[in-house]
């Protein structure tokens, strides 16, 4: 079985859910996290999910030191502009894994070795979106065409050579651009040697540019999570990947398409995250037992 690696940096305050996170991936043992984080390790514990210690200004001088590009963090959501570098950032924990990844963490897991199947880990390159990048879940073969992608210069094409001068001047601006998804897209389908998977998993629901599966935007109202097994209201016994929960949670986007239910709420979570190995329930009114 091929070894995969998450590789999480995190900095501020934990979310409120964080606890069943984990306990999501403790239900993917096969599979290991690392956090890179100042928040302390949360109650929940998991063999397979590990914790290092950083601060901000200490992340800012690694990265700083493996990429050549000079920084300095005072927005630690900048760092998802780093995502498709982080190959190179963290070289020095994947010695060892067949791949390396990097997520969100507003998801539940489903059982992720369902889906991430020895045929599709032949490709050097899996989305679980369609069309583009899964930021909140992407996986990368643990090789140099790919711990270097971004920063190999393209075919010398107007378009191509504008876009990789772009990305280098936008690494060190102090806002978020999205190179994550963007600058990643372009070089992974402008690049003929790397083989991509690219497949739709379902997992934004209430997205207004992607149908559900059964071709409406009749979303699930509610999902389940036990013994490991994520499912929902909608769709009854068929299996999902993993749940992304970012319009019920809130933000920007999803604020902006009349979502962000949670934010109207008090608190999140209405047990104690030892039960929830009994199975829970999420819903626009937080996460409940089943």
């Amino acid at each position: 079985m091929k070894k995969i690696l998450m590789l999480m940096p995190y900095f501020g305050k934990w979310p409120e859910w964080i606890n069943l996170y984990i306990e999501s991936c403790k239900y993917n043992p096969t599979i290991d996290w690392i956090f890179f984080t100042d928040c302390g390790e949360p109650d929940n514990k998991a063999e397979n999910v590990k914790y290092v210690s950083m601060s901000l200004d200490e992340i800012s001088r690694l990265i700083s030191i493996k990429t050549g590009v000079r920084i300095s963090l005072d927005n630690a959501y900048k760092l998802c502009d780093f995502k498709e570098l982080y190959g190179m950032i963290f070289e020095d924990y994947t010695k060892g894994y067949d791949y390396f990844g990097f997520g969100d963490i507003d998801v539940i897991y489903g059982n992720i070795r369902k889906f991430v199947t020895d045929d599709i880990m032949e490709y050097d390159a899996i989305s679980f979106n369609k069309n583009h990048v899964s930021g909140h879940f992407f996986l990368m073969k643990n090789i140099p065409k790919m711990i270097n992608i971004c920063f190999i210069l393209p075919n010398i094409k107007p378009l191509s050579l504008w876009r990789w001068l772009t990305f280098k001047r936008n690494l060190r601006k102090s806002e978020y651009i999205s190179l994550d998804e963007s600058y990643l897209n372009h070089c992974l389908l402008e690049n003929h040697n790397i083989s991509c998977h690219f497949s739709e998993s379902y997992n934004t629901p209430l997205s207004p540019h992607v149908k559900w599966v059964d071709g409406t935007f009749l979303f699930p109202k509610e999902w389940y999570f036990k013994n490991g097994k994520l499912t929902n209201d909608k769709d009854k016994d068929r299996e999902f990947l993993y749940f992304h929960f970012m319009h019920w949670k809130g933000g920007r986007w999803a604020r902006k398409y009349g979502n962000a239910q949670w934010e109207k709420l008090d608190k999140l979570i209405n047990f104690d995250f030892k039960d929830a190995e009994n199975g829970f329930k999420i819903n626009e009114k937080g996460f409940f037992m089943i």
